[in-house]
């Protein structure tokens, strides 16, 4: 038995070549933008840090933020 869907058993070596090539270039890019958008938040942490290193006293701790809002942690 053939885990391959039918339509895809049905392809030709070169197609089913191509369409492994596609799938590990579409893995690629995937795995890119998950970097970058982890690259984007670990600045947007450290741009945080700074301006709270920056301004003490006028950032507020988790919990605080979740007690105004009515969140129990």
């Amino acid at each position: 038995m053939s885990a391959l869907p039918q339509h895809i058993a049905q392809y030709t070596l070169h197609e089913k070549i191509q369409l492994v090539e596609d799938i590990w270039d579409n893995i690629a890019e995937e795995a890119a933008a998950a970097r970058a958008t982890s690259a984007a938040a670990q600045a947007e942490i450290l741009r945080r840090v700074a301006w709270s290193e920056a301004n003490p006293g006028h950032s507020s701790t988790l919990t605080e933020i979740a007690s105004r809002l009515g969140v129990k942690l």
